[in-house]
């Protein structure tokens, strides 16, 4: 995980990437990078805003698949929101 940019933190990997966005306490996912990244993408929520923070949504930005989205959205209980 890296900072890009003022509140915003991205998680790479080879295909997708996933973003961190906002402060403790009030934060979103941007994008979920491929299957099998739910637990990268939480270690890297926790170093970033605590352990055990959650985000308020994940937001889906492309349709082209959801990666670790549906799995993280159980784990933390949030809504995934996604564009037509």
């Amino acid at each position: 995980m890296r900072e890009i940019a003022p509140g915003v933190a991205v998680v790479p990997t080879l295909i997708a990437n996933a973003y961190l966005v906002g402060d403790v306490g009030s934060w979103v996912l941007v994008d979920a990078c491929t299957p099998g990244n739910e637990g990268r993408i939480r270690r890297a929520a926790e170093r970033r805003f605590g352990r055990g923070s959650r985000p308020c949504a994940i937001l889906l930005t492309h349709g082209h698949f959801a990666g670790s989205a549906g799995p993280l959205a159980d784990v933390w209980g949030v809504p995934i929101y996604r564009s037509e």
